[in-house]
């Protein structure tokens, strides 16, 4: 737990001159510390150091920081020894306030700065510190009072600083840096790299060019204090101090080279430069000051084309020039460097004055489209303590900062170094010394308010909350589509739509097919509800697993119908979520005419061969130039209704030289359009386009490409042939295992509709050929034989389909005869640890690999089975295994009571892979929450486990992980008792402290409830799917198995006595422990609403919905009343999602009772008793009358 955040800005408490910014918090893992200048200037103890500096995190309680100054380096401070001075924001982050449940994004950010200049005239030589009362007069000594600084903050010349100046007035320096994006010849890349040339000012007066700046060193001050860690370019960190150099005792190397720096060499690289001024003196210590710092060569890699750009694909090819400079080798005096025009820099600070509106409609309209910006997106987080920058103008900046007179001394002050002084180098630059921000947050409930920093609290959940602007899809009415058929390995575009399934969607990429598309307006977080606008005619598919959208797709226009929904009826993909800060690119405002008359060009059939359009690059399966090409334009023209207006003819184009067409997200509206900053020759441009007008993101983490590779003999990332997007997937094909009886399917289909292909004819038979059907044989379940188990079953339809109502079978079709659960109950209850003789089930993990038949193995795996035979929880957990695959186990835990997980069957599949036990089994977790995300946070919708007995974290110590003497019961009681939690929202790495301060006390109760209401649509999912192997587990544990139940002729008379049962089924617990907590929760809500009229009527103030119900809880669970266990009252979101649960589970227990009935009725009618079956189906033919409401927001208002 840490009080300070990623990026803010501190300073010692102990020497206010020590000012930085937070670079590492404990609580989450770091990349190992590699060349750093590490000092200790505040006692840490040793083993604590030790610790960090191996592992790279902090230990609690500590933070690591990096000094503005680079002489000052990096140390692991204690918090308490720090105090916050300032907090960065960007754009796009979530935020808090103390106290406040709402979470809100900043959308805009306004920063002011102190700054002092880097060069003053009367100082020369070393430039050695000096004196903290030293000032710029002869009769005057500098005190505190010649600064408005805060008084903690301590600078040498605090007479010199420039205050108060906006971020709008300055911009960097530096002409490339790491990171940076670029645009040339229609492309546009990231430099990865650089090599500088740098200019030196000798103690002389000389002046020369150094190429070998891996040998400047910067001194280091003698702080009296240790180097814990020194780098060197040789790739070993040295904890020593180095030898002395030039009469320094000690020196590292210089990283970051700025203009105005102080660094030394050795004379044979002064000998070797450039010399511009005067010559090389062996006399003259080799060290001196910067003059210039510039980039001579960059390594670029470039990622995305203009899709609008005059070449057909098939002639496209990257850049070729990495020099921004044409004569850097050569110039001889500053003023004459040339810079390349053809390389241009995507600098998102420069000065936004325009708004220009590119939506379609206004491009169809002929209006003017461009108006003055009146309130422009800052994006001042570019700027931090300690960075260089430069005033935009800097003669206006030297008549507004003229300071003021103390003393006869000009205090605060900026004065315009003349370019002659420094042999023609512009050493006009500034050092941030400190920064104040304010913000503005766009709240969840749609306000929208300004705020100092430091007054929020970034916000960084493993699960983020949706926000205003959020694109969402309706959960209900979603259809699914295999994006391949897995037996012809090719995309089958025409198969049938089905229903969307969660456990389908993570095994094979399916593409998705929304009914209704919408943004967010506002979030009632403590209610789990949200508006939203729906667009009109959305039609969007969503493919590879959620990250792209289908080249078809479309938004289209934004509705003005907005609905209240619950947050757990809607969800969000990759695929459609745009961010402010995202790099995209759209269409130019300019576009060649050529590259119209291409593009307009393009049939119909071709663009139906591009499996999909807007996408991240990295989700791009090639990268080469002409594919990238092809796969732009084709985006391009699927998003163009008719030809722009506006081109540049032929010849023009190349002078025209458009860098329009990249740009990053700003501002996302509540209207369906997003604001882009875009650059133009001489200043920034925000644009406004549609959703669909996007027509890709670019990511820069993807691999490299070899540009000497010929693209139709690799592909560079990888995925099926012909696909532009990547498809593979670790997961196995699934395969299909069919219980027959007589030669026909028990089950009356033709397969798993989700992905067998519907195609009919000899391929078919040739499937069924393939597949391997397999009898499911219980040791302990008396099996039938095929004539009565056929009639057992038939007649339990018939039953059940005559008792419901006959809009309940038109709307919910009976599943398949083999689903009814109650036909697998067994007379005793199943043993928790079982063999079974059959083969593992399509769906179990890992059950295509070769198993594992050495006698070690076989003597270790025995030795497990006692264990697990003798010492499994009862009633909790339950373990299947095969007698044909012993390294294949299926695991059943049942959620334990007073926890959101209670009742609720969890399957867990475990591989022995060949090194067990040296290793952990392999684990997989089965996740049914539909695409809701995670129920718990160690539980992955993918399937991986994170637990440190696995070894998928690491854990506090090398005793939790796996060794040879873990067992597989231990894993699973750990799973069991570690995962399963009540408050599962701190099993989260990085928040487990927080449990006990309160803080992060309203997420993890909201992360609770979703958990409960996830939790029940387990078990209705485990109930109507039942789990192979588990069958018998699954009906013992959650259906009723009284005996006098096969007497009853009604279904109100089957429930009446199933709940006067002394036996009562975890069925029955679930739905009545549900209902229980849906009528208090309405009571509580009742009663809230008579509290608020109350004080509404006295004037009194409101209690804070932090604390208004506490009284509700009872966290031991100990009241035994079943609505006080763990929750809070269920927001209305959550009431109603349980509410459709719960009525699906009801269904199903009516269902599986008559079915249960009707099947002892049949069987008793084979012994003779034949008549009574037919009286006791036509009583029971109107007993049940099923509640087909479908539960709505408005009832629970």
């Amino acid at each position: 737990m840490t009080r300070f955040q990623l990026h803010d800005t501190v300073a010692l408490k102990a020497d206010g001159s020590f000012i930085g910014n937070v670079e590492r918090i404990s609580g989450f893992d770091q990349e190992p510390l590699e060349d750093m200048l590490i000092i200790a200037h505040t006692y840490v103890p040793p083993k604590l150091l030790g610790e960090f500096v191996l592992t790279g995190t902090p230990p609690s309680g500590y933070v690591f920081v990096g000094f503005a100054l680079q002489e000052q380096g990096s140390a692991l401070i204690a918090e308490d020894e720090l105090f916050l001075v300032d907090r960065s924001l960007d754009l796009g982050e979530t935020v808090k306030r103390n106290g406040s449940q709402l979470a809100g994004t900043v959308i805009n950010v306004s920063n002011t700065y102190i700054l002092d200049p880097i060069w003053q005239p009367q100082l020369t030589g070393d430039f050695r510190a000096k004196p903290a009362d030293e000032c710029s007069g002869p009769d005057h000594q500098c005190t505190a009072a010649c600064s408005p600084l805060d008084p903690r903050i301590a600078h040498p010349w605090p007479c010199r600083l420039i205050h108060n100046v906006p971020f709008e007035e300055l911009k960097r320096p530096a002409d490339f840096v790491s990171g940076d994006y670029v645009i040339q010849q229609d492309w546009q890349g990231v430099v990865d790299a650089f090599e500088l040339v740098v200019v030196i000012k000798l103690d002389d007066n000389s002046v020369v060019a150094v190429l070998e700046v891996e040998q400047l060193f910067i001194p280091i001050p003698d702080y009296d204090k240790p180097l814990v860690h020194l780098p060197d370019f040789d790739g070993i960190s040295r904890p020593h101090h180095v030898s002395a150099m030039q009469g320094w005792g000690q020196a590292v190397p210089a990283e970051d080279l700025e203009c105005g720096q102080f660094v030394i060499t050795n004379h044979r690289v002064i000998k070797n430069g450039r010399w511009l001024h005067g010559s090389y003196d062996p006399k003259v210590k080799p060290q001196g000051r910067v003059l210039m710092v510039r980039s001579r060569r960059l390594d670029i890699r470039w990622l995305m084309c203009n899709a609008y750009t005059p070449e057909p694909h098939w002639d496209a090819k990257r850049p070729d020039n990495n020099n921004p400079y044409e004569n850097l080798s050569t110039f001889p005096a500053p003023q004459e460097i040339r810079r390349d025009k053809r390389l241009s820099l995507y600098d998102p600070s420069k000065p936004t004055t325009t708004v220009e509106n590119r939506t379609r409609s206004a491009i169809r309209s002929q209006e003017g489209t461009t108006s003055k910006n009146t309130s422009p997106v800052n994006l001042s987080s570019t700027f931090s303590v300690g960075d260089r920058v430069k005033f935009r103008d800097p003669a206006g900046a030297a008549v507004k900062y003229q300071g003021e007179e103390i003393d006869d001394v000009i205090h605060h002050h900026f004065e315009r170094i003349n370019h002659k002084d420094t042999f023609g180098y512009d050493l006009n630059e500034l050092k941030i010394v400190l920064s104040k921000q304010r913000a503005t947050i766009r709240w969840q409930d749609g306000s929208v308010s300004e705020h100092e920093s430091t007054v929020l609290n970034k916000v960084a959940l493993f699960e983020a909350d949706l926000s205003p602007a959020d694109i969402v899809v309706a959960r209900e009415g979603m259809k699914q589509r295999l994006e391949y058929d897995p037996v012809k390995g090719e995309a089958q575009p025409d198969r049938p739509l089905k229903d969307f399934n969660e456990m389908k969607f993570f095994e094979q990429p399916h593409d998705l097919h929304p009914a209704k598309v919408g943004i967010i307006q506002n979030v009632n977080p403590s209610e789990r509800v949200a508006q939203v606008r729906w667009f009109q005619n959305a039609n969007i598919r969503i493919t590879t697993y959620g990250n792209a959208l289908g080249a078809e797709s479309r938004f289209g226009p934004i509705s003005d119908h907005i609905e209240d929904v619950s947050l757990y009826e809607v969800m969000t993909f990759p695929g459609i979520t745009r961010k402010i800060r995202d790099i995209v690119t759209i269409p130019p405002s300019m576009p060649s005419s050529f590259a119209v008359k291409l593009l307009w060009q393009l049939a119909e059939d071709d663009l139906k061969e591009v499996h999909a359009s807007i996408a991240s690059l990295s989700q791009l399966e090639s990268r080469h130039a002409q594919d990238l090409l092809e796969w732009m334009q084709h985006n391009a023209r699927m998003s163009m209704d008719e030809p722009p207006r506006q081109q540049v003819q032929g010849s023009q184009y190349k002078s025209h030289h458009s860098i329009d067409w990249v740009g990053e997200i700003v501002k996302l509206g509540l209207d369906g359009l997003v604001t882009i900053r875009v650059n133009t020759e001489d200043q920034g441009r925000d644009v406004v386009v549609e959703h669909d007008q996007v027509l890709s993101f670019i990511d820069d983490q993807v691999w490299p490409v070899d540009l000497n590779e010929d693209p139709m003999e690799m592909d560079d990332i990888s995925g099926s042939e012909g696909s532009e997007l990547s498809m593979t997937s670790e997961d196995e094909v699934l395969s299909e295992t069919v219980e027959y009886e007589g030669g026909e399917r028990m089950d009356n289909d033709s397969g798993d509709e989700n992905w067998e292909s519907d195609s009919n004819g000899d391929e078919d038979d040739k499937r069924q050929d393939q597949s391997s059907p397999t009898s499911i044989v219980m040791t302990d379940v008396p099996t039938p034989t095929t004539t009565s188990k056929q009639a057992t079953l038939g007649a339990a339809n018939n039953a059940v389909q005559s008792i419901l109502p006959s809009s309940a079978n038109a709307n919910n079709p009976m599943e398949p005869l083999q689903q009814l659960l109650s036909s697998f109950l067994p007379s005793t209850a199943p043993p928790s640890f079982l063999s079974l003789d059959r083969d593992p089930p399509p769906d179990q993990f890992r059950a295509t690999q070769p198993s594992q038949t050495s006698s070690t193995f076989l003597k270790r795996i025995a030795k497990e089975h006692r264990i697990l035979s003798n010492s499994l929880p009862d009633h909790e957990v339950y373990v299947r295994t095969y007698d044909s695959r012993l390294d294949l186990l299926r695991c059943l835990i049942i959620g334990p009571r007073d926890t959101p997980y209670e009742y609720a069957p969890f399957l867990i599949d475990l591989h022995l892979g060949p090194t067990f036990p040296r290793e952990p089994p392999t684990a997989h977790f089965h996740s049914w929450t539909s695409g809701m995300g995670r129920i718990n946070p160690n539980l992955y919708e993918e399937g991986k486990i994170c637990l440190s007995l696995l070894g998928t974290w690491p854990g506090k110590s090398e005793t939790e992980g796996w060794s040879e003497k873990a067992t597989i019961l231990q894993l699973l009681v750990s799973l069991q008792g570690l995962v399963f939690v009540k408050a599962p929202f701190f099993n989260e790495a990085g928040f487990e402290g927080y449990e006990e301060t309160g803080q992060y006390k309203r997420e993890a109760l909201q992360y609770t409830e979703k958990a409960f209401v996830m939790a029940r649509n387990f078990v209705k999912h485990a109930l109507t799917s039942p789990i192979a192997g588990l069958e018998d587990v699954l009906a013992w544990l959650y259906l009723s198995h009284h005996k006098h139940a096969n007497g009853a002729s009604t279904a109100d008379t089957l429930i009446q006595i199933t709940k006067q049962s002394t036996e009562l089924c975890m069925l029955n617990q679930v739905i009545e422990r549900s209902e229980s907590l849906m009528r208090a929760s309405e009571d509580v809500r009742k009663q809230l609403e008579e509290r608020k009229a109350m004080h509404q009527r006295t004037n009194y103030q409101l209690l804070e919905d932090d604390n208004k119900d506490e009284k509700l809880l009872a966290g031991d669970g100990s009241s035994g009343k079943p609505t006080t266990v763990f929750l809070m009252p269920l927001s209305k979101g959550a009431f109603v999602m349980l509410r459709k649960t719960i009525q699906g589970l009801q269904q199903f227990q009516q269902k599986e009772l008559v079915s249960m009935s009707a099947a002892n009725r049949v069987t008793d009618a084979r012994m003779g008793s034949l008549e009574g079956v037919g009286t006791n189906r036509a009583s029971g033919s109107t007993g049940m009358v099923e509640d087909t409401h479908r539960p709505t927001m408005e009832d629970v208002d």
